[in-house]
């Protein structure tokens, strides 16, 4: 009996243990990335302590600022010189007008569980220098060197390996601000994940990769909230009125009504002026004869890099697509998203949809049955291009439109 008492009380402490611990924060290992103060690349060839490197193959790891021997005569890496926001070090980071991104991962003492809602902060800025080297050289054979200085924003990815990037969980906005600003997260995953990935990005979206620097410092714990939870308001503070002082009022002009002269010619009346009618875009739709099966390519639609928004260059070739299916009811269509290769196949397959769908909402908020549309994602299976080169990686980001007979 005292056995069966004491086997009981262990079970339910377990049990007990395990709810609290899914309710606790989870707590990062390294967040203020203590370590010894190198250049990435240099004989330190990886990430900061207790971070995994994720970054493209043949680029540098993330550096650990700032060069601590400054005060005895040694140069600051890449010109990088503000004190940490806690601690003595922190990482520095950059994207590279090669189309490449710094990034580190790693793994969760507790999971992030897949319909609870999380938030996080970390603190950030811009070095205002971030001098390095690109793969350029000059007539003299020496490396070109550039300033990293423009502004990104940093990503929070979940996934079940290093330097997987399952689900997009939260991102700042740039980072313009040179000084230290602590900056709040809040997210909904949608599944369990085990590791955390940090990225460095472009401003989104954008047709070209560019040379920029995030520092990053104290990541808090990520900490299990009420997916009821309201964002803090910022106070706002009521502006004085001003007095409202009245114009005096206008006075109606005198008009002159002068009489037409003897033998003068009426005055003739112009023509309205015909509206010269827009040349089509989509070309595809301007020639005469059946259509069906035809597939039309969106030339003005442009993804930014892991990104599903419409750019608004795109309206008017969208626009035309809705006018042709309102003149022939007799369509409908069957919307493509396609990506590039630089994703895993879920998250291609994910994004692809996406990029689909927020077409097909577009097509349907300007008047076209939902009934007509069908979305289909097909990840990075059907390029049109080489995704060697940044130029072929955009052409793949993209969605096509099938005719389609009822």
């Amino acid at each position: 009996m005292r056995i069966t008492n004491i086997l009981f009380i262990g079970i339910l402490l377990t049990f007990v243990n395990t709810l609290s611990a899914q309710d606790a924060p989870i707590k990062l290992n390294n967040p203020s990335f203590l370590d010894v103060a190198h250049a990435g690349g240099d004989q330190f060839n990886r990430g900061p302590r207790g971070w995994q490197d994720c970054g493209a193959f043949g680029e540098t790891p993330p550096d650990v600022q700032p060069n601590p021997n400054i005060a005895f005569g040694d140069k600051p890496f890449f010109e990088v010189t503000l004190p940490a926001q806690d601690g003595p070090t922190y990482m520095g980071m950059v994207v590279r007008d090669n189309d490449t991104q710094e990034s580190v991962s790693q793994r969760l003492m507790t999971p992030i569980e897949g319909g609870k809602c999380y938030e996080m902060s970390l603190f950030l800025a811009r070095s205002e220098t971030y001098l390095s080297s690109t793969r350029s050289k000059d007539d003299s054979g020496e490396t070109v060197m550039v300033d990293f200085t423009k502004p990104i924003k940093i990503r929070i990815y979940g996934g079940n390996s290093y330097c997987q990037k399952a689900e997009l969980l939260g991102e700042t906005p740039l980072v313009k601000n040179t000084d230290w600003k602590k900056y709040d997260l809040r997210f909904e995953p949608t599944t369990n994940h085990r590791f955390i990935l940090i990225q460095a990005f472009y401003k989104t979206p954008t047709l070209f990769p560019y040379n920029g620097n995030v520092l990053v410092d104290n990541l808090s714990d990520i900490v299990p909230i009420p997916c009821d939870k309201e964002p803090e308001q910022l106070a706002v503070v009521d502006k004085p009125k001003k007095e409202k002082v009245e114009k005096p009022k206008e006075k109606e002009p005198v008009v002159a009504v002068v009489p037409p002269k003897k033998n003068q010619s009426p005055t003739k009346v112009k023509e309205p002026v015909k509206e010269v009618e827009k040349e089509k875009i989509i070309k595809e739709l301007a020639s005469s004869g059946t259509k069906a099966g035809k597939i039309i390519k969106l030339r003005k639609l442009i993804f930014g890099m892991d990104q599903s928004k419409i750019n608004e260059d795109a309206h008017d070739e969208l626009d035309e697509i809705v006018a042709y299916l309102k003149a022939n009811p007799s369509y409908h269509i069957e919307v493509r998203g396609h990506t590039n290769d630089r994703c895993d196949d879920v998250f291609c397959n994910k994004l692809s949809k996406e990029r689909a769908e927020s077409v097909a909402n577009y097509l349907v908020k300007e008047g076209i049955s939902i009934d007509r549309l069908e979305t289909v994602g097909y990840g990075k299976t059907k390029p049109i291009a080489s995704n060697r080169y940044s130029a072929g990686r955009k052409k793949n980001q993209r969605v096509e439109i099938k005719l389609k007979e009822i």
